[in-house]
């Protein structure tokens, strides 16, 4: 051997390996980064979804409050009672005072914008504010409660005049004891969403730089959005983007509903968010984060992956080095060297066989044991070394093989030798195998011996089952054919998307001629190409076919290949619809040149290369007072629209940067000079192979000058918006200790969040309120592990001890859930309802003493005598008015 060569080829196996090794290293790092991203993102998925079922249950428990305080004047008998007298009297000072004082002590204690009674016909008879008067929007929400005889709750709409964002809840007064329900008077309650809707929007309940909650709705332009935008101040109920924009949540949320979406939100950003519908109104939610603030944590897991392949790849060149350098030292000892190739000889063919899984074998004649390579060994489940019997290979083989293997052993070893694939089953697993075998006789003709292969191809097995799995599964009609020499060709498989179109069984096609199968299609000189496809005189060739049904006609897209030699298959599509599809963009394009021409907005085409104008519609004509002659094959620089040039270049910077121009606020100039304001939004395309540009100008000239009064009057809104703070928490429903608490708790009940996630319930709450949630709460959760979606929420009042010993009345909205380790938690929120309780008492006292006057009032009326009306006094002092008699 040549030691030299030998030495050569040693440093080379080992650098194989070592690269097998740092690749296999990178592999790791790879996917140990890729499982921490999945697992990272499922959880912050989670998490965003809680977020917004937490704002959802925020929302719709504000209008059911709202509802509420409606239902309260709708149903009350004794407000009945009393309006219908000041409608028939509205002049009277003492009703007229006590009424407005009502009204005012209402709209204070439920913080309503303003409170005014209507007529039915929608007239305005009393409102709390001095120069109040009814728009379109209220008198429609008047006149709507009125007719159905129920409290209306209407959507958000920007006030006329003043530009301010309301809600309207009108309640009808029904004329007590009237059995026609005769509708006297309206209640229209206006409601300023920036209370409390829309500061609630901004608090997120875990830490966050980019989170954002959003309401929006479908209406017919597109998206409208209901809030103000974070990264766009002041679009609430002014910004729309158009639901062809399928990278938007928003667009993605109605088409395919509620859920957990990853796009782009309103300014292009990737944005990971949960969206859910608000129940009782047309409103979505949107909670959404960042993508890059979701995969921030991954940067310390990229950085553990690449130290730990770094490591792992200084070591491996260190080994690398140490090998070539011991190498290099036994080149000069020659007979060390001829050992080391020797070595390294059987080392290589192991490491072939056990790549390929292919085992070798030698027959020992005076034993009838076969003596196998490692792989060998492996492949039959035995230890290294360790001869197989006659015995033990059988006991190996599959029963359902067993018969036709011991056959093939028997004639091969009469000279032939054998080439069989079978299976055995090692372990309670079955495999297949390909044996090979050649054996030596001596000159009498005696068995001298014997070696041969094992091939381990349960996994080439595995594909080609997995083919045939797929061929079987597939839509597109597969018929596998054998070409004969009279020039038939006939079906050897196919697959049930065939026998579908055939009209019989799959297996019902077996030796039927394809052109006899495929009689339906128009295909002339089909034999001749199957014959010419088998056989490799022709490349694989797709045709289209079309049936031979002239009423309806079906269109098929047919492809023949070569899979061996004389044999082939023909794959066939029906591509009907497709064609159907083609058709219809072609009418879609002649909508879209209509839809440019009558568009209202001013719209231009220009060449995307050259910003040459191509195209303006008659919107675009009117706006800037031009003829389409003078702006038609001029480019943007020529003829340029945009008052500041510096705005123009910037624009054009961002298009060729981005492809897309969205919302670019800019000023014009028309023909005649006059400056106007707006949005440019502009996006290329491909049309006819010709890219253009397609431009939007949305001229906001007289909207800017309404947001430019809506921005005077939010500042005075802003304190009390800054003010409303909700207590957010999470209770362990085993250990009823707090995991979480929002920082408002110092507000509400003195304490710090440590403080509070140190204190049982039991410290929490007073004794009463203790015991009622001790007397629901396991029922309720019952009822939840049952299924029963009532459940799931509940709001309760309870009373809890402040920090200073003093008590506070709490509205708590809870919501039960199970976490990712299968615990059950309390997520819920607390609300101060202190103020709303002394105004319910208020409301009531005030009642109580209505009712006790206007008894009196009564008793005057019908009682002639002092004695009699003095019990009468007494009488209605204790059944009314609550008094004890002494």
């Amino acid at each position: 051997m040549n030691t030299s060569a030998v030495s050569r080829r040693v440093p080379f196996a080992i650098l194989a390996a070592a690269a097998l090794v740092v690749l296999g290293t990178l592999a790791g790092g790879h996917f140990y980064y890729q499982s921490q991203k999945e697992h990272i993102t499922a959880e912050k998925k989670s998490e965003l979804a809680g977020i917004a079922a937490l704002k959802v249950r925020q929302v719709e428990q504000w209008r059911n409050e709202r509802l509420g305080d409606a239902n309260t004047i709708f149903g009350n008998p004794l407000l009945s009672h009393h309006i219908e007298d000041f409608v028939r009297a509205p002049r009277r000072a003492t009703l007229r005072t006590n009424m407005l004082g009502w009204m005012r002590l209402t709209k204070e204690s439920y913080r309503y914008t303003s409170m005014t009674l209507c007529g039915p016909a929608g007239d305005l008879l009393l409102s709390t504010e001095p120069d109040d008067s009814l728009g379109w929007g209220a008198r429609e929400s008047v006149l709507s409660a009125a007719t159905e005889r129920a409290v209306r709750f209407s959507d958000l709409y920007i006030a006329a005049g003043t530009g301010q964002i309301r809600m309207n809840l009108a309640a009808p007064i029904v004329r007590e004891n009237d059995p026609s329900r005769t509708v006297i008077a309206v209640i229209l309650l206006r409601i300023d969403p920036a209370q409390y809707v829309f500061p609630l929007l901004k608090t997120w309940p875990v830490p966050s730089r980019t989170f954002e909650s959003i309401l929006f709705r479908r209406d017919e332009e597109g998206i409208l959005y209901l809030s103000d935008l974070r990264h766009r101040p002041h679009s609430a109920m002014r910004f729309r983007v158009p639901l062809t924009d399928t990278l938007l949540i928003g667009v993605q949320s109605l088409r395919y509903g509620p859920g957990i979406y990853e796009g782009e939100d309103y300014r292009g950003t990737p944005v990971v968010g949960a969206v859910s519908s608000v129940p009782g109104s047309p409103w979505y939610l949107l909670a959404k984060v960042d993508r890059a603030e979701l995969l921030a944590p991954l940067e310390k897991e990229l950085l553990i992956a690449v130290i730990f392949v770094v490591i792992a790849i200084l070591l491996s060149v260190t080994v690398i080095a140490l090998v070539v350098r011991s190498q290099r030292a036994e080149y000069f000892r020659r007979r060390l060297e001829t050992e080391e190739a020797l070595r390294e000889t059987t080392a290589s063919l192991q490491t072939a066989q056990l790549r390929g899984q292919v085992g070798s074998w030698r027959l020992d004649r005076s034993t009838m044991n076969v003596v196998g390579s490692d792989e060998h060994n492996r492949i039959f489940g035995l230890p290294p070394g360790e001869p197989m019997t006659p015995q033990r290979f059988a006991a190996l083989v599959h029963p359902e093989d067993a018969a036709t293997v011991s056959e093939v052993w028997a004639e091969g070893m009469k000279g032939n030798g054998f080439d069989i694939e079978h299976r055995i089953v090692v372990d309670g697993s079955v495999r297949w195998i390909r044996s090979t075998a050649d054996f030596e006789f001596d000159a009498g003709g005696t068995l001298a011996g014997g070696a041969g292969t094992v091939h381990d191809i349960t996994g080439q097995r595995s594909a080609e089952e997995s083919f045939r799995s797929i061929v079987q599964a597939i839509p597109t009609a597969m018929f596998f054919f054998r070409a004969e020499a009279d020039g038939r060709a006939l079906i050897t498989g196919a697959n049930p998307a065939a026998g579908d179109l055939a009209g019989a069984a799959p297996e019902r096609l077996h030796g039927r001629t394809v052109t006899d199968v495929l009689s339906m299609l128009d295909l002339e000189g089909l034999p001749q190409l199957l014959a010419q496809v088998a056989s490799g005189e022709v490349p694989p060739q797709r045709i289209e076919a079309i049936s031979r049904d002239a009423l309806s006609p079906r269109y098929f897209d047919v492809t023949l290949f070569r899979t061996g030699p004389g044999h082939g298959a023909a794959g066939i599509s029906d591509i009907t619809a497709m064609r159907i599809a083609r058709q219809k963009i072609a009418e879609s394009e002649e909508v879209f040149s209509k839809a440019f021409s009558t568009s209202p907005l001013p719209v231009a085409l220009l060449d995307a290369d050259t910003l040459a104008y191509v195209n303006v519609n008659h919107a675009w004509l009117r706006l800037y007072g031009y003829e389409r002659g003078e702006v038609v094959n001029r480019t943007a620089e020529q003829f340029s629209v945009f008052a500041e040039p510096a705005a123009q270049r910037e624009a054009v910077d961002i298009l060729r940067r981005d492809g897309v121009l969205k919302a670019y606020t800019a000023t014009v100039r028309t023909k005649a000079g006059e400056l106007r304001y707006g949005f440019m939004h502009a996006e290329a395309f491909t049309a006819a192979k010709r890219r253009l540009l397609l431009t939007v100008f949305d001229d906001v000239t007289e909207r800017k000058a309404a947001e430019e009064l809506l921005l005077r009057t939010q500042e005075k809104y802003r304190l009390l918006a800054d003010n409303v703070n909700d207590v957010i928490w999470m209770l362990d429903v085993r250990t009823m200790r707090f995991t979480y608490v929002s920082p408002s708790i110092m507000k509400l009940r003195g304490f710090t969040r440590r403080e509070v996630l140190d204190q049982t319930l039991a410290e929490v709450m007073t004794p009463g309120s203790f015991a009622e949630v001790q007397r629901r709460l396991p029922e309720r959760i019952e009822r939840f592990l049952s299924g029963d979606p009532a459940a799931v929420t509940a709001t309760d009042e309870v009373e809890q001890y402040r920090k200073d010993g003093s008590t506070v009345w709490t509205e708590v909205s809870t919501t039960l859930t199970v976490q990712e380790n299968g615990e059950l938690s309390i997520i819920g929120v607390s609300r101060d309802i202190s103020e709303r309780r002394r105004a319910d008492e208020n409301i009531r006292r005030l009642n109580r003493l209505y009712r006790f006057i206007s008894s009196i009032n009564n008793l005057i009326v019908r009682v002639k005598d002092r004695p009699s009306l003095f019990d009468g006094v007494c009488r209605i002092a204790v059944e009314v008015g609550g008094f004890r008699m002494a």
